[in-house]
């Protein structure tokens, strides 16, 4: 004032976050993707936020995943071992270290059922067979893609049995005669396609007619 006098106080000054953290580049795999059950799928998200990130974590489907690893510079990676085929949805979830959170738009992932393939075997051939009426064959199947699942053998469309993928079957004509249809049918499931195999097997009477009486 006019006479000099002079006054002093402390302010604190409190600044507060209010700022979420912000996404940049999401990078996914191949999608869709064939289903494999050996090769895990890696999604990764890439996060800026000037106090630090705090937590992250993504939905996907039906799991919450927060065991991610952080590769470089706030580039976080979510590791799914195994997927099976299947549309699914995921969203990221992430916060600073004042709690400030974010999420991410939800985006899907398609898995797809991987190829299989089927061939049947006769007599331990793969062509065609001819054989006498009567005569016994042994079927067996060799299945590309899947394991421990089960193939039906077919006789001209009636089912002679349902065996598992590494076993055999044997059977005769029955009811059937001349030429016969021979199939083998994998059903497919959730994460492998169907496959089926068809040969033709050719039933030949070679037996005279015998005299019963006269």
């Amino acid at each position: 004032n006019a006479l000099n006098n002079c006054t002093s106080s402390t302010f604190r000054l409190t600044v507060l976050d209010q700022t979420a953290p912000v996404f940049g580049n999401i990078t996914e795999p191949l999608d869709p993707i064939i289903f494999n059950q050996s090769v895990p799928y890696q999604f990764n998200i890439s996060l800026s936020d000037p106090a630090g990130i705090g937590s992250v974590s993504l939905a996907f489907g039906n799991q919450v995943i927060t065991n991610l690893t952080n590769i470089s510079n706030n580039v976080f990676t979510a590791t799914i071992p195994v997927l099976g085929a299947g549309t699914y949805n995921y969203q990221w979830t992430f916060s600073d270290t004042q709690s400030n959170a974010n999420n991410t738009p939800i985006f899907n992932f398609t898995v797809l059922p991987a190829n299989t393939s089927t061939t049947l075997f006769l007599n331990g051939s793969s062509s065609n067979l001819t054989v006498p009426l009567g005569s016994i064959i042994n079927a067996s199947v060799n299945l590309v893609g899947p394991s421990n699942v089960f193939v039906d053998v077919l006789l001209n469309n009636n089912l002679l049995s349902t065996i598992p993928q590494t076993s055999s079957l044997t059977f005769s004509n029955g009811t059937c005669s001349g030429i016969c249809n021979v199939t083998a049918v994998f059903q497919g499931n959730q994460n492998f396609t169907s496959s089926q195999s068809q040969l033709q097997v050719t039933f030949i009477d070679n037996l005279a007619p015998t005299l019963s009486s006269i």
